[in-house]
C-alpha cells in the first residue's frame, strides 16, 4: 500500500509519518509539502533515502504535480 501524506514537514504530518513508517517498514509513504512557516525539513531526516520514502516539494492543489506523483506511485 502507498500512503501520500499532505504537510508532512509539519509539526503533526512529520509526527505521524515517523510514526507510520515505523509500525509499517514495507509501506510506501509518499510526502507533499509546500514548505511555508510550519515546514522543517529536519523533520524527517531519518527517512531520508529509504527506499519507501519519498517527498514532493510542492502544493496538493497542483493538478500537474498530483497526476505525476500518481503517474509515478501506481499501485503494482
Amino acid at each position: 500500500m502507498t500512503i501520500l501524506v499532505t504537510g508532512g514537514f509539519g509539526f503533526i504530518g512529520s509526527a505521524f509519518v515517523r510514526r507510520y513508517a515505523m509500525f509499517n517498514p514495507d509501506e510506501e509513504i509518499v510526502v507533499i509539502d509546500n514548505f511555508t512557516y510550519a515546514a522543517n525539513f529536519a523533520n524527517l531526516t531519518e527517512l531520508m533515502g529509504k527506499r519507501n520514502f519519498t517527498y514532493y516539494v510542492g502544493d496538493i492543489a497542483d493538478p500537474k504535480l498530483v497526476r505525476e506523483i500518481r503517474e509515478v506511485h501506481k499501485p503494482k
